[in-house]
């Protein structure tokens, strides 16, 4: 076919427009100081907030660490993945090689060796796999759990170690708690993880201790002291050393919170103390948890907020002050730059 000048400018301009549809930004950004002064303007392809000082943005197909300078770092290294430094002073990061984590000078901490991995939590460990494998690195980088078994989780109280159908339970610092004993686990948080076996349900406390199992049905998170059950279709509170505080006398509960428990009793809701006595009767259609005090119920069509005296008040707005940081916010589409 006899190529025109036209057509071969069509060609060029074609062939510029793929070239820069492989680096098309989807967001414009701004990253802005404490007194909401603009300190850059970017394109990019997706970011995190700041945190610990940096905030990961992705330009032009690779990531890079922002700080609030807005200076670019370690762009270098073309990272296809970077995640914000956490308290630890660690970033997780994928690069052509896998999955692993860089300091805040650039230094690789953990070689990025593995197949998938997460960022560190608040426990400050973090989990990685390799080759369908899991295991646990401390907040140094350092391999608490071998990286092993088939399946990890973070806990709060303890982690989760799976081994085909089995778990055991290990601490913080990646020391056995238990043998691989257990079936499966429910709720769980900083202070207790329900641990299920054959032979029921059981708690495992932060100090390591285990109540005895016992044939609950369900079993809810620990909170204020006491843990709801279910028994024979009824609900009660149980401590977390195994002993019943509140027996299986109700139809339905909450957890704990501000001292009080929503339960129904015969169709309706009220509220219980951590001893099981009735602090406010069973009259409302529904019932949720107390928050500073209050809670909103129903009653019939009418919704209320009602006191710990049950006195009908008016819902407070929450004064949330947040600290003022170097931050980012997108550019809105309408908006002149």
């Amino acid at each position: 076919m006899k190529q025109t000048k036209s057509t071969v400018f069509l060609l060029f301009l074609f062939s510029i427009l793929s070239q820069h549809s492989l680096y098309a930004q989807e967001y414009i950004i701004r990253i802005l100081s404490p007194e909401e002064k603009e300190i850059a303007l970017l394109e990019c392809e997706d970011y995190n907030q700041f945190n610990q000082g940096f905030a990961a943005i992705k330009v032009d197909s690779f990531w890079a660490f922002y700080d609030t300078k807005g200076t670019p770092w370690f762009y270098s290294m073309h990272l296809l993945y970077a995640d914000n430094f956490t308290d630890n002073g660690l970033a997780l990061i994928q690069t052509n090689t896998g999955y692993g984590f860089i300091n805040n000078s650039g230094k690789i901490v953990v070689p990025a060796i593995y197949s998938s991995a997460y960022s560190y939590d608040f426990s400050n460990i973090a989990l990685v796999e390799k080759d369908n494998k899991w295991g646990v690195l401390d907040a140094k980088g350092n391999i608490i759990i071998p990286v092993q078994f088939d399946g990890i989780q973070s806990l709060g109280a303890a982690i989760a170690v799976i081994n085909g159908n089995n778990v055991a339970f290990y601490t913080q610092t990646g020391v056995p708690i238990t043998g691989f004993d257990y079936i499966g686990y429910g709720a769980s948080n900083y202070d207790v993880v329900n641990i299920k076996s054959y032979d029921g349900w059981s708690f495992l406390d932060k100090a390591g201790n285990i109540s005895k199992p016992q044939f609950f049905g369900e079993v809810g998170q620990y909170a204020e002291g006491l843990i709801a059950f279910t028994y024979d279709q009824k609900l009660g509170y149980v401590k977390a050393n195994g002993t019943i505080a509140i027996p299986a006398d109700y139809e339905s509960g909450d957890e704990f919170s501000n001292g009080l428990a929503a339960v129904k009793k015969d169709g309706l809701w009220g509220y219980i103390d951590s001893t099981g006595a009735v602090v406010i009767p069973f009259i409302y259609t529904s019932a949720y948890k107390f928050y500073n005090g209050k809670a909103t119920v129903t009653k019939g069509d009418e919704w209320l907020v009602i006191n710990k005296n049950n006195e009908v008040t008016i819902a407070e707005p929450e004064n949330v002050t947040t600290e003022k940081t170097t931050h980012i916010a997108e550019v809105a589409a309408n908006e002149r730059i």
